[in-house]
Formats: structure tokens, C-alpha cells, sequence
């Protein structure tokens, strides 16, 4: 797990598929599900899991791909694969 500038002290505590996994997006991102599945040799169900723990901790950010709406794009928590128009609120 990277330490400088990468995950905060925090992500020690996650369990070691969802430390794995964070790795794989901070060095890769954007990353697909599938090309998650491929690359780390997980199961669908330990992938799953692992995703939903960074997501609810907050480390990552889980969208569809505007362009395939098949396909679920992880980045890191605040960036965006893309970036919608904002409405005006002025």
C-alpha cells in the first residue's frame, strides 16, 4: 500500500482484499469492474465486497460509464471520469 501522497493511515485498517484492490485503482484509475476481475484474480463476490467497503469508506467513487452504461468505472474518491454539466443555482 503507498504511503506517500497515496492512501491515508486509514486504509490500514481495511481488510486485505479491499487494501488490494485500492491499490489497483489509486495505480491504474479509471479502472473498469472487468478489467478489476481480470487483473487481481479476486472472485466476483470478493471483488464485490471489496468495492463496497472503498465506497462506503469513502476512498473510492463508483459511476457508470456514460459511454457503455454496462460498465461500472472506479476512481478514486473526488475524481470523476467525467464531469456533468452543473445546474445554476445563482
Amino acid at each position: 500500500m503507498t504511503t506517500n501522497g497515496g492512501s491515508s493511515t486509514r486504509a490500514e485498517s481495511l481488510p486485505p482484499s479491499a487494501a488490494y484492490v485500492l491499490d489497483k485503482i489509486e495505480a491504474d484509475e479509471p479502472v473498469t469492474r472487468q478489467q478489476l476481475l481480470s487483473e487481481t484474480y479476486l472472485s466476483e463476490r470478493t471483488l464485490s465486497r471489496a468495492l463496497e467497503t472503498l465506497q462506503n469508506g469513502g476512498y473510492i467513487s463508483l459511476e457508470q460509464n456514460p459511454e457503455d452504461l454496462r460498465q461500472v468505472v472506479a476512481t478514486l474518491a473526488g475524481k470523476r471520469t467525467y464531469n456533468p454539466p452543473e445546474s445554476d443555482t445563482s
